[in-house]
């Protein structure tokens, strides 16, 4: 479940939009350089709840995006991924997966410091555990220049619909999600 958090499957940021960013800084390609994210869930059915948390870094970095002008986008490429993990206050352990084989393809546009994005994930698109919107995210841009992308992707209100609850269960997620690239070309 926590793997299709880092699907940037993201809610809006309820920021004002009190930037414009360049959008012409945007296009080219671009190489994932530091990933984390802390997520925390509850699950609640029949007047119970459990809570879990999850922390997650990314090492070995071979994972590549290229913006496209006519604002399509493709990425490729593998990472390693640690995953610690806690729930109801246990620790459950800490997990280092490698992920790879990741070809994707979508579309982008930025409104403000909003980035909105389709079929660019670190995970695999078929992984639907957070419904059928996790191959559209909107993250906020936190650094653009000629040299770096910085993106905050909030997990804030997230709903897992898609997810294998029995009925009636609910399921609330949490957290945010920080991912830097730098310029390849």
């Amino acid at each position: 479940m926590f793997l299709a958090a880092i699907t940037f499957a993201s809610c809006s940021s309820d920021d004002d939009n009190s930037f414009n960013i360049d959008e012409s800084l945007i296009v080219g390609e671009w190489t994932i350089t530091d990933f984390d994210y802390d997520v925390d869930t509850t699950t609640s059915f029949e007047g119970q709840s459990i809570t879990a948390s999850a922390t997650a870094v990314g090492s070995n970095f071979d994972y590549n995006i290229i913006f496209n002008k006519d604002n399509t986008l493709v990425a490729d490429g593998s990472y390693d991924v640690t995953l610690e993990t806690t729930v109801a206050g246990q620790s459950v352990g800490t997990e280092t997966t490698t992920v790879s084989n990741i070809e994707t393809s979508g579309e982008w546009s930025i409104d403000g410091d909003q980035l909105t994005f389709s079929g660019f994930t670190t995970g695999d698109m078929n992984n639907n555990g957070f419904g059928d919107d996790v191959s559209k995210s909107t993250s906020t841009i936190t650094i653009l220049n000629e040299n770096t992308l910085q993106i905050v992707s909030d997990f804030e209100d997230l709903e897992g619909s898609g997810s294998d609850l029995p009925d009636g269960a609910e399921l609330s997620v949490t957290g945010s999600a920080v991912m830097t690239l730098s310029r390849v070309n």
